[in-house]
């Protein structure tokens, strides 16, 4: 879980990944996506968890954080600029992929 939580926080403020690129860095392959998820959300206070999304940059209906639910995910990427709200959904131009979160650190 540390080395998940690690990756997220390389994600610059006002910038957004997904779960499956996370996965990428972590496990090897894009099919971690889920165990990324699980291990976010029961990490819980994470700083950095707004900004891994699903595909698409959709907020997940399960997403969990200190201050609340999907709501409070969308809120916290507003906040950053990350958030196109005509769209309801991440900025696409904001998007890092596992490229860019290696040549972050990862």
């Amino acid at each position: 879980m540390e080395r998940i939580v690690g990756v997220s926080r390389l994600v610059p403020t006002g910038a957004w990944t997904t779960y499956a690129d996370v996965g990428e860095i972590v496990y090897g392959h894009r099919r971690g996506g889920q165990s990324v998820g699980n291990a976010m959300r029961a990490e819980g206070h994470a700083d950095s968890a707004h900004r891994i999304l699903q595909a698409g940059g959709k907020v997940s209906p399960h997403w969990r954080g200190a201050g609340g639910g999907p709501e409070e995910c969308r809120r916290l990427l507003r906040n950053e600029g990350a958030w196109d709200e005509r769209r309801d959904q991440a900025r696409a131009e904001r998007f890092v992929d596992a490229d860019e979160l290696r040549r972050l650190g990862a």
